[in-house]
């Protein structure tokens, strides 16, 4: 099950974290978005260290803005057009075929060089994938 670590101070961090199977099925759920919002299940059972707290929800809803990446009430909410949104799946390092470094595989989600895409506001994410 995905895993989502959150640090409020001081720079609000956040860590997406899950299997290549479930960052793939993160991906389709998103490309094939029927509903919004989109609930995905997590993981709460786990000890969030080095981050403050685990969140307790994962949503995506479409809207008429840029991407906005937040937490509200303890979940991680994602919204944005229907573009934007397939723009963050596609960052989402779903296809990863093996990775043999030490150094977990990671991408940064960050407003550097889709700032037309992203809300200003918005929260940095870095996923990463689980072996």
């Amino acid at each position: 099950m995905i895993r989502i670590r959150y640090s409020a101070d001081p720079y609000g961090e956040i860590e997406l974290e899950g299997s290549g199977g479930e960052l793939h099925d993160l991906h389709q759920g998103i490309i094939g978005m029927k509903q919004s919002p989109l609930s995905v299940p997590v993981d709460t059972s786990f000890d969030p260290s080095p981050y403050q707290c685990c969140l307790h929800g994962l949503y995506i809803t479409k809207t008429e803005g840029l991407l906005f990446i937040a937490v509200e009430d303890h979940k991680l909410c994602i919204s944005g057009t229907p573009e934007n949104l397939t723009l963050f799946a596609e960052n989402v390092p779903y296809d990863v075929d093996e990775h043999n470094s030490p150094v977990p595989y990671h991408i940064h989600f960050d407003r550097i060089g889709r700032e037309d895409k992203m809300a200003e506001d918005s929260l940095e994410l870095v996923i990463t994938l689980r072996e």
